[in-house]
């Protein structure tokens, strides 16, 4: 199972639908970023993640709660 495929579960499940989901991954073009978008990642990074990164999305994480 990818984590596609878990994001849009979690999505599904009403007990998950509020999950923070972050995709780390490998892959960063756009349409890797559009495709987590679209399964129901809040957030996608792209490794190697630098702390910097890390802190923006906690920021935004503040923000959205």
């Amino acid at each position: 199972m990818s984590g596609y495929e878990v994001a849009r579960l979690f999505r599904a499940d009403p007990a998950l639908r509020s999950a923070v989901l972050i995709a780390l991954t490998g892959w960063g073009s756009d349409n890797d970023k559009q495709r987590s978008k679209d399964a129901g990642f809040d957030f996608h990074l792209t490794k190697p993640v630098e702390g910097d990164q890390v802190t923006e999305a906690l920021s935004r994480l503040r923000h959205m709660a």
